[in-house]
């Protein structure tokens, strides 16, 4: 098997992925995403898959990026730059995200 680059862009710095879907941080600070939304993990407001990395809000100050690696979850992090902690849209089963409840996060 090959290495193949993905794109032209060459300003992605941290990627993380999961079984279904891919986040991305560029040297910027901006976060993109791709892949599988049927639950909204890739923040981008809707359940539609993207198939290309599609920017997520104007933010440029992400510093971290985690995607779930297993299966049975669709959990996707982000941490900013001042330390502050992010999810999105994710449908929860075993109180994954910290806290006590058991509810979609919008």
């Amino acid at each position: 098997m090959e290495a193949m680059q993905i794109g032209s862009e060459n300003t992605w710095a941290k990627v993380a992925g999961s079984n279904f879907y891919s986040l991305a941080l560029k040297s910027d600070g901006s976060l993109w995403a791709t892949g599988a939304n049927s639950s909204g993990q890739l923040g981008l407001g809707d359940a539609i898959q993207r198939t290309s990395f599609t920017r997520v809000g104007t933010d440029t100050d992400w510093a971290q990026i985690v995607a779930s690696p297993t299966s049975g979850a669709t959990a996707a992090f982000a941490i900013k730059t001042n330390g502050s902690l992010y999810t999105c849209c994710v449908y929860y089963f075993f109180y994954e995200i910290g806290d006590t409840h058991f509810i979609i996060r919008p």
